[in-house]
């Protein structure tokens, strides 16, 4: 598993970093938002529905407002490789 970020003031040419934990400061309502947009998206991955590209909260929930709250991401695993390689 990897959780990878952007500052929020980065320009569009910033690379991803890796971050060793993520911090949620949501009041319960958002926080069960998150959620049910994580569990959905664990969903579709089971079901073989998503495996490329990335899937967006803000474009998920529509009241979201990234700008001001971040965006949360969920893009699938890689598949694993071969044993051997």
């Amino acid at each position: 598993m990897a959780i990878y970020g952007y500052e929020r003031d980065g320009d569009e040419m910033s690379r991803p970093m890796i971050l060793s934990e993520v911090t949620f400061s949501f009041d319960p309502e958002d926080l069960r938002r998150v959620a049910h947009f994580l569990s959905d998206r664990a969903d579709e991955i089971e079901a073989g529905a998503f495996t490329d590209g990335g899937r967006h909260l803000c474009h998920y929930d529509q009241l979201w407002n990234a700008t001001d709250d971040g965006d949360v991401i969920v893009v699938p695993p890689r598949p694993a490789a071969p044993s051997g390689q």
